[in-house]
C-alpha cells in the first residue's frame, strides 16, 4: 500500500509516498489518494482523516479493514438540490452501521451500532465519532 497526493508546488500530478509515512494530516476530502491492492481490491480510493472511503452506488464503506470496526453507509433517500442552473441529487436518508471487521463471527453478529441520520455529513460525523470509540477499546 502507498499513498500518494497532488504535488501542488511543480504541477506535475501525483507524487508516491513510502508506505512507512503517514499520510497528509489534511482532515479534507480529496487531498489525499491511497491506492490499495490486498485481498483483490484494486484502484484508487479516497482518503477522509486517515481512512478509505469507498461508494458504490448507494453504499459507502468507511474505515480500514486492519481495524476492529468500519462504518457502513447505505443512502435510502436522496433530495435534489438546485444552485444557481445546476442541479444536483444528494443524500438524505442514510443508515449507519458499525460492523466488526472480525471474519471469524458470522455476519449477522458484526453489526454492533445501528443509527439513522438525515444527510451525508452528519451521518459521516456521527459514525467516525462512534468508529474512533469502538477502535480504541482493546
Amino acid at each position: 500500500m502507498y499513498f500518494a497526493q497532488k504535488d501542488a508546488g511543480s504541477g506535475s500530478g501525483i507524487q508516491s509516498i513510502p508506505k512507512e509515512r503517514k499520510p497528509l494530516q489534511d482532515k479534507g476530502v480529496g487531498k489525499v489518494m491511497a491506492e490499495y491492492t490486498a485481498e483483490g481490491l484494486n484502484g484508487n480510493f479516497m482518503v477522509y482523516r486517515d481512512r478509505p472511503l469507498v461508494r458504490d452506488k448507494n453504499v459507502i464503506v468507511y474505515g480500514d479493514m486492519s481495524e476492529d470496526y468500519i462504518l457502513y453507509l447505505m443512502i435510502l433517500t436522496t433530495k435534489k438540490v438546485t444552485a444557481g442552473k445546476t442541479a444536483r441529487e444528494i443524500p438524505d436518508k442514510i443508515i449507519v452501521q458499525v460492523l466488526s471487521t472480525d471474519q471469524s463471527k458470522p455476519f449477522s453478529s458484526r453489526m454492533v451500532k445501528q443509527f439513522e441520520k438525515s444527510g451525508l455529513y452528519d451521518a459521516l460525523d456521527i459514525g467516525i465519532v462512534w468508529l474512533d470509540k469502538l477502535n480504541r477499546k482493546k
